[in-house]
């Protein structure tokens, strides 16, 4: 286990990318949430791990680096 003072006193930064940050349809599922991009201003950018979280129409979600650019790569955030 970990002391309460070992966490990071850092500062999450979200954008959430479209014009609604969230809508849902009549039966729960997510009707309007595109991606949501997740950076730490606490670290240089070089050291920064970005993430961009997609969130499909049917509620399915997807987590990936949006600076890997080979399309082979499991990380890759597919157009």
């Amino acid at each position: 286990s970990k002391a309460a003072k070992e966490g990071s006193s850092g500062t999450v930064t979200l954008g959430i990318t479209g014009a609604n940050p969230v809508s849902f349809t009549n039966l729960g599922n997510v009707a309007a949430l595109s991606q949501v991009d997740v950076d730490s201003s606490t670290i240089s950018s070089t050291n920064s791990k970005d993430l961009r979280v997609r969130v499909g129409a049917g509620g399915n979600i997807r987590v990936c680096d949006p600076n890997v650019s080979e399309a082979t790569d499991t990380r890759y955030c597919a157009p």
